[in-house]
């Protein structure tokens, strides 16, 4: 999900009025900061290893540092604000009530984010980056009510061998890390899962390194998980910095064996049409939009139109069938397809695209 809670709201799907709001850490009632959005449901895809259900959130906070006008121009500057950002931000995340929350961009940690979700009932773990100007990190909460902490493992790629010395990598330290934390029901120790929280580096020149950081995630991760008697199923969430197109989301849902969980668990498919029926008129002004502009793997939207088909979740024709394809109900090497992701999880002046992921996958073998 993107990182500003004020901005995106409105710009997906019609409004879904049976989604509950939520109460934020005042216990006030608030109007529903999610009512733009469309919402996808479907039975679980691990039915042989889903004995617990559970909601899990992975969310770039912005740090507040990184809060700067000159690089959000589509945001009132007042939105940017950290005393409208943390009470915007926790109406948000009380509103997903989620069991598990991933989040990334994580700074004034122990003052605010602790404090202000312990609230609620989380309790949390946090990895800060190993940098003394980056104060920022990815802090993973769980509801007390219903895990159990087994252990953890901070991951600090600028310390993994496989992630020094490559070829083409830049010459300096990314301070990039990853969270990652077995969990276990109440009750059902031997029910543990392992949930990566990441935060990879974000420059599409340097993919190789990012390929390196994804493989690192995913050995420890495998690692964390044979270390309980019963090999725990793995659970990747956060912010990856790598569009469906990547190698990163190839090596990940090929070769690593991990499912996208919006593109396979996500759009339940409307009934199949003999005929599609032609393309609704636009019902918005007819206003020039600038087509989008590719520079090496990043698009560079320039004044992308909000109700543009953009904006409709890549993958759906139209009349907002699916293709077979992509087909949400196809056997996962297709539904895992980037045709069937979002159209962006992060949109911004410079740039809109999907690169927020969580994605799980079984158990590794013993």
């Amino acid at each position: 999900m993107g990182s500003n809670p004020f901005s995106v709201l409105d710009r997906v799907g019609e409004r879904d009025t049976s989604f509950p709001v939520g109460r934020p850490c005042s216990g006030k009632r608030v109007i529903s900061r999610l009512a733009g959005r469309r919402w996808q449901t479907r039975d679980s895809v691990l039915k042989d290893t889903a004995s617990v259900k559970f909601r899990i959130v992975s969310y770039n906070v912005l740090a507040q540092c990184y809060a700067k006008p000159r690089h959000f121009s589509l945001s009132k500057p007042e939105h940017l604000k950290w005393d409208n950002r943390k009470k915007a931000l926790l109406e948000l995340l009380a509103e997903l009530d989620a069991d598990v929350l991933c989040l990334q961009e994580v700074d004034n940690y122990d003052k605010f984010w602790l404090r202000e979700l312990s609230k609620n009932g989380y309790m949390g773990i946090y990895k800060q980056r190993n940098s003394d100007s980056k104060l920022d990190g990815c802090a993973t909460f769980y509801r007390s009510s219903k895990f159990e902490f087994i252990k953890e493992v901070g991951l600090e790629f600028d310390h993994v061998d496989s992630c020094r010395g490559l070829q083409g990598a830049p010459e300096f330290a990314t301070h990039n890390v990853a969270l990652l934390t077995l969990l276990a029901p109440l009750g059902m120790p031997h029910a543990c899962f392992c949930v990566a929280n990441i935060h990879l580096f974000w420059d599409p020149s340097f993919e190789g390194l990012k390929i390196a950081q994804a493989k690192a995630v995913v050995l420890a991760a495998q690692d964390l998980a044979r270390s309980v008697e019963q090999p725990a199923p793995i659970v990747l969430a956060g912010d990856f910095n790598s569009i469906p197109s990547s190698e990163v989301y190839t090596y990940l849902t090929g070769e690593a064996g991990f499912m996208s969980a919006y593109a396979t668990c996500g759009p339940a498919a409307p009934p199949p049409r003999a005929t599609p029926p032609p393309s609704p008129p636009a019902s918005t002004p007819a206003i020039s939009f600038p087509a989008s502009v590719t520079v090496g793997k990043i698009v560079l939207a320039k004044g992308l139109n909000p109700h543009s088909p953009e904006f409709r979740p890549l993958g759906l024709t139209p009349d907002r069938s699916w293709p077979p394809e992509c087909h949400p109900l196809a056997p996962p090497e297709a539904s895992t397809s980037p045709a069937a992701e979002p159209a962006f999880t992060n949109f911004r002046d410079i740039f809109h695209g999907t690169i927020d992921y969580i994605m799980i996958s079984k158990p590794p073998p013993p």
